[in-house]
């Protein structure tokens, strides 16, 4: 965890923007699926995250833990993390 954080660090991405890491729980509130379908466990969240309700349908990491973000919208993802 801390070696992404440091890593969005590096590449300049914003603290209150996040990255997004694969998944959304637009199918189920709650429910966090990878985009292959299967289900993601999320046991790393921000304090207070997930927040987003039915507007925040898109998994996302901040330099510390994982978000719940918008995947439209004025404060849509601009950034993304893949593994290589």
């Amino acid at each position: 965890m801390e070696a992404v954080g440091a890593y969005m660090t590096l590449k300049g991405i914003p603290f209150n923007k996040g990255a997004w890491i694969d998944g959304t729980d637009a199918v189920t509130d709650g429910v966090w699926l990878s985009e292959s379908g299967e289900e993601i466990n999320i046991t790393w969240w921000a304090f207070l995250e997930p927040n987003g309700w039915v507007k925040e349908n898109c998994l996302g990491m901040s330099i510390i833990a994982s978000v719940d973000i918008p995947c439209t919208g004025d404060d849509f993802i601009r950034y993304t993390l893949c593994e290589q």
